[in-house]
This record gives C-alpha cells, sequence and structure tokens, in this order.
C-alpha cells in the first residue's frame, strides 16, 4: 500500500511528501511531490493499476533495448540455427539502431 508522508527540508520552512510504495518486484520505492496534492494522486493511481495489473516499474524502462534482447534471446528455446538467425538479424539490423535505447523511451513510431 503506498504511504504518503510529509518531509521538512533542512531550511524548516520548505515541505516535500513523500510517497512510499512496493513496485510488483516488492522493492521498496520511494517518489517526491511539493505537493501533497500531486502525491495523494500519485499513491491513488499506484495503487489502482496494481489492483488492476496494469502497473509499470519505471526503473523497468531504464533498461536498454540490448540488454533486454540479450536476456529475452537466452530463454528462448529455439533451435541452434534459429538462434544464430534470430541473434545475427539483432546483431546487424537492430542494435546499431535500438541497441542502446532505454526500452521506456521506445514507442510503436520508433519502430
Amino acid at each position: 500500500m503506498a504511504v504518503v508522508r510529509k518531509r521538512t527540508l533542512v531550511d524548516g520552512k520548505t515541505t516535500r511528501w513523500d510517497v512510499h510504495f512496493r513496485g510488483t518486484d516488492e522493492k521498496q520505492r520511494i517518489k517526491t511531490f511539493v505537493r501533497k496534492l500531486e502525491a495523494d494522486a500519485f499513491a491513488d493511481s499506484v495503487e489502482t493499476d496494481k489492483r488492476r495489473g496494469q502497473y509499470v516499474d519505471p526503473i523497468a524502462g531504464k533498461v536498454t533495448f540490448q540488454t533486454y534482447a540479450t536476456e529475452w534471446l537466452e530463454m528462448q528455446t529455439f533451435s541452434r540455427s534459429s538462434r544464430e538467425g534470430v541473434e545475427l538479424r539483432f546483431r546487424r539490423h537492430v542494435f546499431p539502431v535500438l541497441g542502446a535505447r532505454q526500452l521506456g523511451s521506445l514507442k510503436p513510431s520508433t519502430i
């Protein structure tokens, strides 16, 4: 469950609102807001998305396409020749263009 906590900065006057929540991987996350209204709205949206099964961890989108594709390829049960063909196409055509891009930055129009 997402929890909103008030935090006063060192100057003693400035207030921030921290939303503490767990991602789908059960790791603790914190997101900070200037206004309580924004923090409450974010906490509500995270919990709603998790209940609906639509929550996407913002950290997951920071993985590069090449890292993701390489891990994906290792998990596939291709024959040896199919694996080599897919790996070759990734290496020659996809990785030079999209390999260094973060997954979160890729849109259908990018492809």
